[in-house]
């Protein structure tokens, strides 16, 4: 029987059986450190790589953000912080013939999502500004800051993102629309 001890900051190689004593049943002939010159080219390496093309699909599950060439994963407090509106509620009040204060609603999904017609219409009104852009663009509606922006998607988890980066962008009054589009057009 093996014991394998944690070895902090250790990157290993697994190497094939072929290239070992194919008998051995100690895994220690199968697993070697690597020397610390390949460890800094393999570290230097890892830290340049390019982001990949759906990072955006695979950090919406994480309700991260992507700006640049950097991962903006919200706190658990900003998360919890952002409120939601029922589809519903944002229906009547964007179709109210005067409301009182007019929602700023944002489309955060990718302007292809935005434009495209079918179950992912767009909430009369909106907006598009990408949740990945929505930092970078957040001087085009600071002039807001105080009023109730609604944060719109797909499904509600890109929303929550862009709801906690305006959150933390001194917005007061901010929502995620409730299962996002596709729940607005069946409401």
């Amino acid at each position: 029987m093996c014991a394998w001890q944690y070895q902090p900051n250790a990157i290993m190689l697994a190497q094939p059986a072929s290239s070992v004593r194919e008998t051995s049943s100690n895994a220690r002939d199968f697993v070697q450190p690597f020397t610390p010159e390949v460890r800094a080219a393999v570290q230097g390496s890892l830290t340049n790589l390019p982001l990949p093309d759906k990072i955006m699909e695979a950090l919406q599950i994480n309700k991260s953000a992507l700006e640049g060439n950097q991962i903006h994963l919200p706190t658990c407090a900003q998360l919890a912080s952002v409120r939601q509106i029922d589809p519903s509620e944002l229906k009547s009040m964007v179709s109210a013939p005067s409301p009182p204060q007019t929602p700023l609603v944002i489309d955060v999904r990718e302007p292809s999502e935005f434009s495209s017609a079918g179950e992912g219409a767009c909430v009369p009104g909106s907006i598009n500004i990408p949740v990945k852009q929505l930092a970078s663009r957040i001087g085009e509606i600071e002039s807001r800051k105080t009023d109730p922006v609604v944060c719109v998607c797909r499904s509600g988890a890109r929303s929550n993102t862009a709801a906690s980066i305006l959150i933390g962008s001194q917005f007061v009054n901010v929502y995620s629309l409730k299962g996002g589009v596709l729940a607005y057009n069946k409401a």
